[in-house]
Order: structure tokens, then sequence, then C-alpha cells
């Protein structure tokens, strides 16, 4: 065996050739014995699969085992014959993805008459053959549970260690489906696999539409989700897997026809929806049908599916606007004799005569006038803002389709090809701003898998698979306002193509858009997965080759037209911008053409040391091409010291050459009953440096793109509208080859750039777990376990060019320099680390993350009508970074606020969720069985379901709107700071009240060039409480017909799950030190209201 292991070694390391080799079957294994407990050698064992007729022959060894590692999901018989013994079958036997089951049997002597045994046996829930936490989500709950939308990858949330990142951002760039985080790793961390084959996004976060919805739930047979130190021939990414893989036709003719209903004359109100006006319309129908059966009796089965979406939904919006007293340049004030400008009513006139007439032009424009109360201050007098309701409708349109063949050439060789077929369009409007704008977003995913199983013995088999995947994804705004020319930030007489976007600290980020629109993003990822099965005695082994082809064509702008950021409602009335980011006219190239290759190898042993002891030992080797463009236009800043960006390959240094990944694990049945498995299990698992982490870094650099900022000094204000006038837009660009470079003074243009740090480090996460499982009797299972990970030299992302500091007496971080913008020691442009450029958006791999966690899980199997399951995770997760763009949670900015400290951001991860707690049910009602006729009609065939969740709220943080430390953070226009706190307050200093969810007098301005001492996430938002419950009525039609009636109720006690503060009312304190009158107001809720939908199915 030891020459065996070194020659499978040596071919796993020459023979590199990603990513998953994903293993989409179950396995069978077992030992035969006599009745005296002795091995049964040579015995005949055939596996017969009941659906498709397939038959596998096989026998057992010296020591009596047997081993089939491949087998499809489903139903089979085990057929065991020995000489002397008598004949026994096994039905009933339901075996799903990735099981490694393991089904003794034990023979009794042969008597005069030769009989057969036959037993109903399903393969043991407690698993004794794989260290692995995972958990599988079967057709029966895919087909019985509520599921809102019908998008079945929510159903992962079942999973111990598996829940939903409620403050994830659903954007246009990240992707619109529900973020799932798993045992403390990112949603980008994932891998999503279809059939075995990659369908994650380009960014890498859960696969779906533009409609926010993975459909296809009739398509699938089951799915598995990985949580924990899988095997070795899992990849890619260092999180969860989920694995699902699609149904296939069988003997018999099968399918359905269906169709659910939603409107709003059965739905509840939102909470925050007027209480005078009536609910949003809306309405969806989502309609289709399956069909599958045999083309060749036991030869070949076809199985098809199409499935359509058509909704209309009324979107409620909130937003902070002007109050009509701002609307006239009236803001309030305090009335005293040394403010002259304070009229006795308490109001000032706050306009400035030379920018009066366009601030009220873009006033009457943007802003629409107040319909909701004023926003009051902790002394319950006027802010200046009031609030602003509105409905609008948003339209989705999706259509999906798949089509799927298998046919057995012969016992030896099967193939099966897939097509997969989604297509979505939406209007999507913005919540919680003013309805100007709104999205048009479009998306079409198709997927194509074939695999060929070939059969060389008993001992040897290998699949081959080839796949092929395209992910279109486009979006731009569409605005329903028109901002004249003159107006605009950057007008058309100095190459301005379009108004641009603004933000006003405390009031509204981003209003009329997403500044990185529009975006077209093109994926296409071409696949092969080729893995040897070989049973060698009590050896499982394993060993495949895998590669992908990315090819990933975008076209993306950033800061058209330019993006003014105002750091109060005042100063926006004053015309008075703090800064303003742009991408420079005419100097402006979107399009880019990126191409990368990974490659892995793997090999995994499950070795039977002993009948009750099974050890998985397995070694992972991958790594990933460094990117190259098309057309040759990458440009990077290899270090922050360089005075000049390097164009061309390489973009940076492979850093992962040397990814190894070995993975251990033991499975132990203390008692050698089969009702109990001691499981623990090591892995270390690499993050490929996918499109994710680096497709901004690509498009936005010069000389290609070029973005910079104006900041506003004193004495040198940022001019109104007109931001650009007086800029040098057509100047040199400093840093570029053969350009100037130093201090680079005006003239000359300072570019702010998106790099990649030229040193990367692989990123990887160590996951270890120990877990107990126990059969109980009537069905029931119980698994009590510890899991953990620790994540290193994850990616995060910095401002790298900021401005020097020291650590003062004090022992803050002090920034420190000549400027005069507060006070003699505070920063201007002079005083980045590196003079020739302006912020340096900077990808670095140093962050760490920890996770630990106690799980629980409760299973009944399907027994008297009653199936249920309960998960129960008690966890923390702690991180420097939580993601990487802007959007990718709504709670917390992703930006580290310290370049040079990135332990000034260890905190609560942004998906850290204490207690999470799951429960499901199905049951069957067991009424009139023995009813006929009419009664029989109405009393049988009732059916109940029910999914409740009850978690703990998400962290969040508070921030400041502006730069208190001088710190030179431009990092996508927005500042990233937070405050002190206040002595007596903790740093968690929540009220309950969504109206104003924290005290926002909790915290104090930091000492001018410092950084506030609040920590990263120490805030926690409401916790989340949802019941969604569903009722069946089956009317039987014959032997294989059936109509079903369905009531699903989504959220039926209609309990409001509040969201946590959005970016402007997370901001605690103006730049004057006043508290932001919108702070710790909350305007959107994480589940819908209650919602009611009715379906028939026929079925057949």
């Amino acid at each position: 065996m030891r020459t065996a292991w070194g020659v499978l070694f040596l071919f796993l390391i020459v023979n590199a050739s990603t990513c998953s080799a994903q293993t989409v079957g179950a396995s069978l294994q077992g030992t035969v014995y006599d009745p005296s407990g002795g091995f049964v050698p040579g015995a005949a064992i055939e596996v017969h699969n009941v659906g498709q007729g397939a038959v596998r022959a096989l026998a057992t060894d010296d020591k009596g085992r047997y081993r089939e590692p491949l087998l499809p999901p489903g139903e089979y018989e085990l057929r065991v014959k020995a000489a002397g013994f008598q004949p026994v079958v096994l039905k009933g036997i339901k075996l799903t993805i990735g099981q490694d089951a393991v089904l003794d049997v034990k023979l009794e002597i042969a008597g005069g008459i030769e009989r057969v045994n036959v037993t109903a046996e399903d393969a043991p829930p407690i698993d004794l053959a794989s260290a692995a936490l995972s958990g599988t989500v079967n057709r029966s709950q895919m087909n019985d549970l509520p599921l809102n939308g019908r998008s079945f990858q929510e159903l992962a949330l079942l999973q111990p260690g598996v829940n939903a990142a409620v403050a994830a951002g659903s954007d246009a760039v990240g992707g619109r489906g529900k973020k799932i985080t798993i045992n403390g790793a990112r949603p980008e961390q994932n891998s999503f696999l279809l059939d075995g084959s990659d369908i994650n996004n380009v960014y890498n976060k859960t696969p779906g539409s533009v409609g926010g919805v993975l459909l296809g739930v009739e398509t699938v047979q089951e799915f598995q989700v990985l949580t924990n130190s899988y095997s070795a021939e899992f990849g890619r990414s260092s999180g969860g897997i989920i694995n699902a893989i699609t149904r296939s036709g069988t003997n018999k003719l099968h399918g359905n026809l269906f169709e659910y209903l939603r409107n709003s004359a059965l739905d509840a109100k939102n909470y925050f929806d007027p209480t005078a006006n009536r609910i949003p319309p809306f309405k969806r129908n989502q309609f289709g049908g399956t069909l599958g059966g045999p083309i060749r009796h036991d030869k070949t089965f076809f199985f098809g599916a199409f499935e359509a979406i058509k909704e209309r939904l009324g979107v409620t919006g909130t937003a902070f606007v002007p109050d009509d007293s701002a609307r006239n340049f009236l803001l309030p004030c305090q009335p005293s004799p040394t403010d002259p400008s304070c009229m006795a009513n308490g109001l000032k006139d706050v306009s400035v005569p030379g920018t009066r007439a366009d601030v009220n032009s873009l006033l009457q424009i943007l802003f629409p006038v107040a319909n909701g109360p004023e926003v009051l201050d902790k002394n319950q007098k006027p802010t200046g803002t009031a609030g602003y309701s509105f409905t609008r409708q948003q339209p989705t349109d999706e259509y999906f389709a798949q089509g799927r063949i298998d046919h057995r050439f012969s016992e030896n060789d099967s193939l099966f090809g897939r097509y997969t077929f989604d297509n979505g369009n939406v209007d999507r409007q913005i919540n919680n701003k003013p309805p100007d704008v709104f999205f048009k977003e479009r998306s079409r995913n198709q997927y194509v898998t074939l695999e060929h199983v070939h059969t060389f013995s008993q001992a040897l088999l290998n699949t081959l698979r080839v796949s092929f995947s395209r992910s279109t994804s486009e979006v731009d705004n569409q605005r329903t306002v028109d901002v004249p020319p003159n107006l605009w930030w950057i007008p058309p007489s100095a190459g301005g193509v379009q108004f641009g976007f603004l933000t006003i600290q405390g009031l509204v980020t981003e209003l009329v858009g997403d500044y990185r629109l529009p975006r077209n993003d093109h994926l296409n990822n071409y696949q092969w997965h080729d893995t040897l099965f070989w049973t060698k005695g009590a050896h499982g082994l394993r060993f495949g080759f895998e590669g992908q082809r990315m090819q990933f064509n975008q076209q993306t702008t950033s800061q058209l037209g330019g993006i003014e950021t105002f750091t109060s409602l005042e100063n926006f009335l004053k015309g008075a911008p703090q800064q303003i980011n742009f991408a420079v006219p005419g100097r402006i190239d979107p399009n880019r053409g990126f191409r990368q290759s990974l490659f892995a190898s793997f090999l995994q042993d499950d070795y039977r040391w002993k009948p009750n002891l099974t050890l998985n030992l397995g070694l992972r080797y991958e790594f990933a091409t460094v990117p190259t463009e098309a057309n040759g236009k990458i440009s990077n800043l290899r270090s922050i010291s360089d005075s000049s960006i390097v164009i061309g390959d390489p973009w940076y240094a492979n850093a992962a050459l040397k990814d190894f990944a070995p993975r251990i694990g033991v499975a132990w049945d203390p008692f050698k009953n089969g009702k109990t498995s001691v499981r623990a299990g090591f892995g270390i698992f690499y993050d490929q440096l996918l499109p994710k982490y680096y497709v901004f870094s690509g498009s936005l650099n010069p000389p290609f793109t070029t973005r910079t900022s104006r900041i506003a000094k004193p004495g040198a204000p940022i001019p109104f509208p007109n931001a650009v006038q007086g800029f040098p837009l057509n100047a040199p660009v400093c840093g570029l080859p053969g350009g100037p470079t130093g201090s680079c003074p005006p003239p000359n243009i300072k570019a702010n750039l998106q790099t990649v740090n030229y040193d990367l480090q692989p990123s990887y996460m160590m996951q270890y777990n120990l877990s107990v499982q126990r059969a109980l009797p009537s069905n029931w299972d119980v698994t009590l376990g510890y899991a953990g990970s620790h994540g290193l030299h994850l990616i995060r992302v910095a401002d790298a060019n900021l401005a020097p500091y020291i650590v003062n007496a004090q022992g803050r971080t002090e920034f420190i320099g000549d400027g005069t913008t507060k006070t003699p020691k505070s920063i201007n442009l002079c005083c980045r680390r590196n003079a020739t450029f302006g912020g340096v958006t900077q990808r670095e791999t140093d962050a760490q993350s920890f996770y630990n966690a106690l799980q629980a899980g409760v299973t009944k199997q399907l027994s008297h009508g009653l199936r249920a399951q309960l998960s129960y995770t008690f966890s923390r997760s702690i991180d420097e970074s939580s993601g990487i763009n802007s959007q990718d949670f709504d709670n917390t900015t992703q930006y580290s606020i310290n370049f040079f400290d990135r332990k000034a951001d260890r905190g609560l991860s942004s998906f850290s969720v204490k207690h999470v707690l799951v429960a499901n049910w199905s049951y069957e009602v067991p009424f009139g069985s023995s009813r006929t006729g009419l009664a029989s009609v109405l009393v049988k065939g009732w059916q109940l379901n029910n999914i409740v969740t009850a978690q703990s709220g998400t962290p969040f943080e508070v921030r400041l709107g502006h730069n208190q430390s001088g710190n030179l953070n431009t990092i996508d226009f927005s500042i990233h700071e937070r405050p002190d706190i206040r002595a007596g307050f903790s740093n968690n200093p929540v009220t309950g009240d969504p109206k104003r969810w924290f005290d926002a007098n909790a915290f104090v301005l930091q000492p001018v060039n410092t950084i506030g001492n609040l920590g990263r996430n120490t805030l926690i938002g409401p916790n989340l409480v949802s019941c969604d419950f569903s009722l069946f009525k089956r009317f039987s039609l014959g032997e294989t017909k059936a109509l079903h009636f369905r009531a699903e109720m989504f959220n039926i006690f209609n309990h409001p799950n509040f969201g946590v503060p959005n970016s402007a009312n997370r901001t605690a304190l103006l730049p004057n030190g006043a508290v932001n009158p919108s702070a710790g107001a909350i305007l959107s809720t994480v589940t819908t209201s209650r919602q009611i939908q009715f379906g028939l199915k026929l079925t057949f």
C-alpha cells in the first residue's frame, strides 16, 4: 500500500491540472458477516437502482468488505448471496448526495428449503464514515416546506452553522441573491455546485438572477451543505459548499403542472407603509411544469422543466428630505445675542447669494416635498429634515428552463447531459431614496454539463465531467428626473456626459443612482474534472485532476459625472461641497477582458481501519494563474513607495504555487452497533484569487481610466455647481511612466488608484470540528458538536496612501502634517505617504478571522407521517474585515479605518449572529383513513408544514461623516471614521426603539487628527423572529394522478423584523459635534410583512 500511495502522490504533484472534483453521488459500503460474526468472503453483491433499473455487481473481499463508491442518490435494493447462506434482499435503501453510507449485513445459515430474507432498510442516518460536518435538504423538504419565491438555496439555512447575512448588501454589483455565511466564512468564500460543476457568479456570491432568486426547485433532486472539514475533492473557496444535483427521468413517466399566485389583497402592510394609504399593489404569478420518463426502458431517460415569474411589486420607500423651512434655506438655530443670524423664530438663513439660485434649482428637481412628520432632536426641536414615503412599481420577469438526458450504454458506461437557462429582467426601485431613479437590471445564466462514468472493474471506476457556464449581468441607472446641463458637476463644455451623484452626510447617500454604473459583466467558465475511484481492501481511494478557464469581459465606469460629498444639509444649502471624486472626461476606457486559469489535483483515502473506525486522509494542491487582460490594459502600483505605476503583466506575483491543503478526519463507532458516531476533523482550505477580488483594481487605473479628487481647503472652496471649473482636466497625469512624479504640483493631475499588493499571500482558512451523533428510538437522531475556523491572510481593502502618523503621548494614533484644515497640525494633500498620487485603494492579504461555535441538531426521519428537524448554533465570529466592496454589507463599511493598523478594525464580523434557532417540520394528518365517498375527499390528504426562525441581531457600527482624523482617507468618496465613546456610556447604547435605535449622545468627536476609540461593529441590531406556515390538501385523481392545493403564509404572525440603520442614519455626529438628527433611525425591514400565497399543482 505504501508503494501505491507513493505513485499516486507523485502523479498528484506532476499532473496538477480547480476547483472542486465534486462527487455528486453517494457511496455504499459495509461488511458481510456469518451468524458467528466471522467474515464472509466472495459473497455476491448486487446494488439495484429502483428508479432506473441499473444494477451494479460486485463481491466481498477476504475480509467480507464491499464498497460501491459512486451511486446516484435515490432508492436502492441490496441483494446478497453466498454459498451455504440464505440470500438477503434489503429494500428501501435511500441514499442522499454525498452520503458515505455504511450498511453491514448478517447472513443466516441456509436450511433445507431456501428462502429469501427481505427487509426494508433505510441507510443509517448516523455518519460512520466521514468527519465532515454537513447536512442534506431532500426532495420532500423542497417540495413541502413553505418557500417564498421558490428559491431553493434558502433551505440551506436549515442546517447548523448556516445563516443568512441579513445585513449583506443586495445591490446591482454584488448580486441580488440571498447572501449566506457558513461557519465564519464570508458570503463570497462559499462555492455553489450544480451536478458537480461550478455555477458561482463573477463576485462568487449566491448565484441567481437579478430577481434575487435561484429558480429550479422542481428540477433539483436534493442538495448537500458542507460546512466544515470536508474532503480533499472540494476546493477553490475556503468557506462552505452547496452541492446540488438535478433530477433525472426514470422508467415511469412522471411530471407536474403548477401555478402559484400572490397579490396584495391577501397581504399585510409593511411596518413602514403609511397608515392612511392602501397597501401598495402587488401581484405575482409563478407557473410552470416538469416532465420526465424513459426514452428507452432501463437505458435512456429524459427530464425537462420550465418555470416563469411575472411580478408587479409596489415598493414602499422611506427617506429623509429637507423640510419646508430648509427648502427656503432656513435651518433651526438657538436664538442668542451672540448670533445675530438666528432669528427669534429659531431659524436662520444659510443661503449664499452666489449659489442660492443653483442650489434652489437642485432642491426642486432632486428632493420631493416632505409628506411625513418632522424629524426632531432629543429636545423635540425641528432639525431641518422631515420624512418622505413613496410607492413605485417594480416589475420583474424571469424565465427558467432545464433539460437533462441520461443514457446507459452498458453496465460499465453511462453518460448524462444537462442544459440550464435562466433569464431575468427587473426595473428596481432604490429603497430609502426619493423615486427619481431606478436600476434597469438584466441577467442571463446558462449552464451546460456532460458527464461520463466508466467502470473498469468492481474496484476501479472513473468519472469525466466537462462543463461550461455563462453568466451575464447588465445594470444601469434609469433616471426619471432631468437635471439641466448648467447644474452638472462636470458640464458638457468640460466633457461631462451626465449629471453626477451627491451624498449629504446624515441625509442621503448616492442620490440619483449608483456611481459605479453603467456596468456589464460577462463571465465564461470552461471546466473539466476527472476523478478515479479505486477500492483497495479497506481503502476507498479517490484522486482527480481539474481545471477551469475563465473569460471575464467587463464594461464598467465609476464616478461618471462625479460624486460630490457634503458634510451636512447646511453645507449643501450653501453650495459648499467637501470634495468631489470623478473620472476625468476623455480619460475613461470602460472595457476589459480578463483571462485566468485554475488548476487542482487531489488524493483522498477513506480508510476503514477497523469495522468501527474510519480515517479520512486527503491532500489537495491547487493554484490560480495571475490574471491577464486580453489587450494588455492592466496597470498597478507595485509598492506604495514607487513613483510610477507599471503597465502590463505580471499584475502581481503568484502566491498560489505552494497551496497544499491537507485534510484529516476520523469517524468512530464506540459501541460497534451503528448508533453512535464520534467524529473529528481538520483541514486547510485555500481561497483562490478570483475576479471578485481584483476586478475593480483592473478597471480603474491610468493610463486607461483616470479618477481624481478635488478637496475643499480654507480659501480654496470647490466651485458650485461646476466643480471642475479651473481644474486642469488636460494636464499630465502624475506617476505614469515618463511623466511627472514627486510632489507633482498643479497643474498636474494626481490620480486615485485601485491597486493590488504585488506580494500577495495565499488566503486560507483552517477548519476543525468535534461532534457526537446518536441514533434514538422512533427514527430520531441528535448531533452535538463544536465547529471552528481561523482565517489567515484574508483580503482587506484600505487606503494605503494616508498621511504620516505618530503615536502621541496619550497613546493615540495622530496624523501629522502642515496643513491648516482644522489645526496647525491638520492635513492637506501635501502630506500623503506618496505625494505622486491621491488615494490608493489597495487590496492587502493580512486580515484574520476567528470563529467558534457550539452546534446542535435534532432530526426525525419520516415515520407515522411526521418529519422534523431542529438546528441551533451558538457562535461568535470575529474578523478584521468582512468584505472588500462598500456594498458587501449594509451595516458597516468594509474598508479599513487605518491602513497601518488592521487590528483597529478587529471586532464582530458583519455577519456574526450569536444565537440562531431554526426548526422545520411536516406532518401528514392521519384523518379519514377509513372514510369513503365525499367524507374521504374532504377529510383525507391534509398536510401541515412549518419553518420557524429565531436569531439574535446583527452587529453594526456607528460612524462619522467627515474626516475628523485628517488622515486623507478618501476611499471611494466616502469617509469611514468612528467617534469616541462619551464617558459613562457603553459601546452598545441601544434603545430598542426603531425610530432611534441607538443613543447618539453616547458618542463625542475625538480630538482632531486622531482616530476615535469606538470599536468596529460594537452595536447590535434588532433580533429576528419569523414563522412560515403552509397547509396542503391532496385530491387523489386515480392511482397515479393527484391535485394538490397549497396555502402558504410567510411571516404568519406579521412580526416586523427591522434592519439596521442605513449609512446616513449610522452617522452619529455632524462636523460641529452636534447629534445627527436622523441618527439611529431604522427605515427598513429584513423580512416581508405577512404574505399569503395560493398554489395548485397537478402531479402524475
